[in-house]
């Protein structure tokens, strides 16, 4: 069985617009050359004079919009770390000849680490309000370790080298890695459209064009007929439509449609959480909490639909039935320059939990296999502009 985990981009949020506080009424004043008479003297204690009416100052609100600046270039640096555990359990799994059934249990621990260096430049501003970047990956490095093998990959100037348990691996071979059909655009520079409220539009690899949208293609296969741009934009930063307050926030809901199953369905909540001048510039502190969920996917329609039609060089899966389900949390904090227009700094955690149950055939022609797998595991990671 292939899981596949997804990265999240990291989103640019550029340039806020400030809109000023309300401020407090003001009473009239007497007319020139009068004085405001007395009050007339009451028999008994002394009448209570009503305070002037005044107006509370209104909260500072703050528009957080998109404003690239042409050739304006951003550096970032990001880092994850993913740690996690996979319990199998299998009844029906051939065993030694004239041996009893068994059931088979195991514990996979899985662990994985990656820091990736970025640069971002505005290379076109559209009509309507959107942003053309040219993003280059400066430097990666992934080191993911699984069932005692170890596998680290290096990305430096263009380069991409393989280690598979110390041994290189040859380019040939890395296609047939999960989600290795995408390697070979990682080495170029890609340009990514943006919108106005930051949510990522497009991504094209210029002069690869063609080759791109076949790999597109066979990743939406790969996932059960989820387009993978909507896998891109799973997790990001949305911006709000409207001037926001400390404490006020805002919402994104997204369905994304999968076969075998019930929509995939995304809530990402936002919120203003506090805005303050630090060294002259106006900083703000943006909540993040999220929750994905995928609910009763069948798997055999999944697989005959998705997975096994990856394309030639993915390997045919067998026949399977059963039913998934998985849930995704996400939480974090952006350290938000509004002076620049920028994000400073992005932490976030995301919670995995995934449980399965099916049945496959036997290879030795027997009883079918029933299996069930759980997985849980958690990522921390930070986005930092450099």
């Amino acid at each position: 069985m292939r899981n596949a985990i997804a990265a999240v981009l990291a989103v640019l949020l550029c340039t806020a617009v400030l809109a000023q506080p309300l401020a407090p009424a003001q009473l009239p004043a007497p007319p020139a050359g009068t004085q405001p008479s007395a009050p007339a003297q009451q028999p008994g204690p002394p009448a209570q004079q009503a305070a002037p009416p005044t107006e509370a100052p209104q909260p500072e609100k703050v528009l957080l919009e998109l404003k690239f600046a042409a050739g304006q270039v951003l550096r970032y640096r990001g880092f994850a770390d993913m740690a996690g555990a996979v319990n199998v359990a299998m009844t029906g799994a051939p065993q030694q000849p004239q041996q009893p059934q068994q059931p088979f249990n195991m514990q996979v621990p899985v662990s994985a680490k990656g820091v990736v260096a970025m640069t971002a430049r505005v290379i076109k501003q559209d009509a309507y309000g959107g942003t053309r970047l040219r993003v280059s990956m400066d430097s990666a490095s992934v080191n993911v370790d699984v069932m005692g093998h170890k596998i680290q990959m290096a990305l430096n100037n263009g380069k991409l080298a393989t280690l598979a348990d110390g041994q290189k691996m040859t380019p040939q071979k890395l296609p047939n890695l999960p989600g290795g059909q995408a390697i070979p655009f990682v080495q170029k520079p890609m340009e990514v459209k943006i919108g106005k409220r930051g949510q990522i539009m497009d991504i094209v690899v210029p002069g690869f064009e063609k080759e791109w949208k076949q790999m597109m293609e066979q990743v939406k296969k790969m996932y059960g007929g989820m387009d993978p741009m909507t896998i891109m934009r799973q997790g990001q930063i949305l911006l709000p439509d409207h001037p926001v307050g400390v404490g006020e926030g805002w919402n994104h809901h997204l369905e994304v449609p999968l076969a075998g199953g019930a929509p995939t369905v995304m809530d990402m909540n936002f919120t203003l959480d506090n805005l303050e001048t630090v060294n002259g510039k106006q900083i703000a502190t943006l909540g993040v909490t999220g929750r994905e969920t995928m609910t009763n996917i069948d798997l055999g329609t999944m697989m005959k639909q998705g997975m096994a039609q990856g394309g030639a060089q993915m390997p045919q899966m067998p026949p399977i039935s059963g039913r998934m389900n998985g849930e995704f949390g996400i939480s974090g904090k952006a350290r938000f320059n509004v002076t620049a227009g920028t994000v400073d700094r992005y932490d976030f955690r995301v919670d995995m939990n995934f449980s399965m149950n099916g049945t496959m055939p036997s290879p030795s022609g027997q009883q079918p296999m029933t299996m069930t797998m759980n997985m849980a595991g958690q990522i921390n990671g930070a986005l930092a502009r450099l």
